[in-house]
């Protein structure tokens, strides 16, 4: 848990962020878009306290993730409601699908060519990618 902040509006204090009186607060949700493998339903929920040393709702702070399956197959009415998840969805299962049969990653490609003594400008022009995003990858793979 990295930080959680609130910060009231102005205009519900008159300029003012300290009173005495209690201002309502909307109602927060955290809710986390899952695509990775190892979850085989729709909805999932992760509390905080399941980490504690003392076990789940022990503590004075508690925080509920909804984790939402957004893989092909899951949470169909989602899906139909929003077309740009659904497309997520696919392209993700694309790409999965595609590295399972040996594509390799772009990245991947970018480092078999740097170990082969290739220049960024001639990786940039062989996958046709900006030389920016290259040198970016070439750079992070010579410092390791």
């Amino acid at each position: 848990l990295f930080s959680l902040r609130f910060v009231p509006e102005r205009s519900e204090r008159n300029g003012y962020i300290y009173g005495k009186r209690r201002i309502e607060l909307p109602t927060p949700e955290y809710i986390v878009f899952y695509n990775g493998s190892g979850m085989y339903t729709d909805n999932r929920i992760l509390c905080l306290s399941d980490s504690y040393s003392a076990g789940h709702g022990s503590g004075c702070l508690e925080c509920i993730c909804k984790v939402i399956n957004i893989n092909r197959g899951y949470n169909k009415v989602l899906m139909e409601k929003c077309r740009r998840l659904w497309e997520y969805s696919e392209l993700s299962a694309e790409t999965e699908g595609n590295i399972g049969k040996g594509m390799e990653r772009e990245e991947e490609q970018i480092q078999k060519k740097i170990s082969k003594g290739k220049t960024p400008l001639e990786i940039s022009e062989e996958l046709e990618e900006e030389l920016s995003v290259i040198e970016r990858i070439y750079a992070d793979y010579m410092r390791e």
